[in-house]
């Protein structure tokens, strides 16, 4: 009971301090949980309420710095820009519906902002929010097949005996996931994956044996290089991931003990890696099944060392776009640059493949179904990543629009390229513009933003992000025209 209330000037609003809580009642206070987890509490708690009530500006303190700033200004966006940040708000994608005097209004991330739980997935009634296991069901319902959760969705191509057959005679329209964002426009180009012939029987056990061990080392050490050569760090990643498998004990034990069977050192090898897929589908876990492209990789360098077989780069012409049914991840490195764009009948945008293909800026397309097979040679494409849709045999109507939306693109970049040198815009004070020497390079164009020691891109996607190393100090960004503003303290 607070001894002494009186009068204090100060701005319009409700403040509230909690300080000591449950202090003198013990009995209470050994039931709460370290000061971090009810801070935390504390913390999902105003984010819900600040979604709820965008009307509203909350400013949240926690030891002693400021956690949340909420603008106020009635804008469901700008609270979501202030809860959720910069990245995750440029992956939402506006929706409104309205059916039987009932309106669902909302956002939804794009599927390659995708999270394996439901700690993002925010529902309200009327402005109060509520946790329901029919909507989150339902939402993931609708979603599953968008988002590759059931491995026999129907964006998902399935095996058969007699696939249906597609006329490409007229234009043909694609759906399917966004594994970089862009648009492309070439000839079909088609990229199948080729076979490996091998002994099964040994006549050496000892020397199969000594053959695989020196192959994996050689492996190990080409990749070793090809890591300490790497810029990129997601690229770096992926080979690190690509070293472990090589000298995993499992994979090369399993090997071993088909060899003393008296098998060959590359039927051994074969199958280790097909013990270890069928290991993986039975998973049925979607991330667990994408690192299958991994070991498929894996054993296509094993065996190419094994049987001396020399792999060739494919001869992808100038402005074609690929079609293949899956793509491993050294199958995009040896892509071409002049690539314009790729289409896959399965894969996965949270693949090794996707990342790789993100990290090259190459409009993909994945999960497009069996009838990326079925096209012909030279076909005409019309690829739009940004939307998950491709055109195969357009018309000419077709043709003119997407052209037009291309040049549209471009001067919305070239505008763009334009304010990438305004002060840049921070919570703690506005930062002179980078120098102009440092710029991107111009086919990256987009909003650019001067954030620690990078150019990063503000408004694309952070599939598209890019970085060119500047002097800087502060981490700060610019503000395109129609985002939200930054809350200011």
């Amino acid at each position: 009971i607070p001894e002494k209330i009186e009068d204090i000037g100060c701005s319009d609003g409700t403040t509230m301090i909690v300080k000591d809580l449950f202090f003198n009642t013990p009995a209470r206070m050994k039931f709460l949980k370290k000061d971090v987890s009810e801070a935390n509490y504390c913390a999902a708690l105003l984010d819900k309420l600040a979604l709820s009530h965008p009307e509203i500006s909350f400013k949240f303190i926690r030891d002693g710095k400021n956690a949340l700033c909420t603008s106020g200004d009635g804008k469901l966006s700008s609270a979501i820009y202030s809860v959720c940040g910069k990245d995750f708000f440029n992956s939402l994608i506006e929706t409104n519906y309205e059916l039987n005097g009932i309106n669902v209004c909302g956002f939804i991330t794009k599927p390659v902002f995708s999270k394996s739980t439901r700690s993002m997935q925010y529902f309200f009634v009327n402005g109060r929010y509520i946790k329901n296991k029919s909507i989150s069901t339902a939402l993931e319902e609708a979603f599953k097949n968008g988002f590759g959760e059931n491995p026999g969705g129907g964006f998902t191509p399935e095996t058969a005996d007699k696939p249906e057959q597609t006329d490409f005679s007229r234009p043909v329209p694609l759906r399917g996931l966004c594994a970089c964002g862009g648009l492309a426009k070439g000839k079909a180009f088609a990229i199948q994956s080729s076979t490996l012939s091998f002994e099964e029987n040994a006549r050496n056990p000892q020397a199969e044996s000594e053959l695989l061990e020196q192959t994996l080392r050689t492996l190990a050490d080409k990749l070793e290089a090809q890591i300490t050569a790497e810029k990129n760090n997601e690229s770096r990643d992926i080979l690190n991931a690509h070293l472990l498998l090589v000298k995993d004990p499992l994979l090369t034990d399993s090997a071993r003990k088909t060899i003393l069977q008296g098998k060959t050192a590359a039927f051994a090898f074969n199958a280790a890696i097909r013990r270890s897929v069928d290991i993986l589908k039975k998973t049925n876990n979607r991330f667990l099944m994408e690192r299958i492209a991994d070991l498929k990789d894996i054993r296509r360098e094993v065996l190419s060392l094994l049987t001396g077989a020399v792999r060739k780069r494919p001869d992808v012409p100038q402005g074609s776009i690929v079609v293949a049914e899956d793509l491993l991840p050294s199958d995009v490195s040896a892509l071409p640059e002049h690539t314009a764009g790729v289409l896959l009948a399965s894969g996965s945008p949270t693949a090794h493949a996707g990342i790789l293909l993100r990290n090259r800026g190459i409009p993909t397309l994945v999960r497009a179904g069996n009838a990326v097979l079925q096209i012909p040679p030279q076909t005409e494409i019309l690829l739009d990543a940004d939307a998950a849709k491709a055109v195969v045999a357009p018309s000419e109507q077709q043709l003119k629009d997407f052209d037009a939306r291309v040049r549209q693109s471009d001067q919305e970049a070239e505008a763009a390229d334009k304010t990438a040198f305004e002060p840049a815009l921070t919570q703690e004070a506005t930062y002179p513009a980078p120098p102009k020497p440092h710029a991107p390079p111009k086919a990256e164009r987009t909003e650019w933003g001067w954030c620690g020691r990078n150019f990063y891109s503000r408004d694309a996607p952070l599939c598209q992000r890019k970085k060119n190393s500047v002097p800087s100090t502060r981490r700060c960004w610019t503000r395109p025209p129609d985002a939200p503003s930054p809350s200011v303290p």
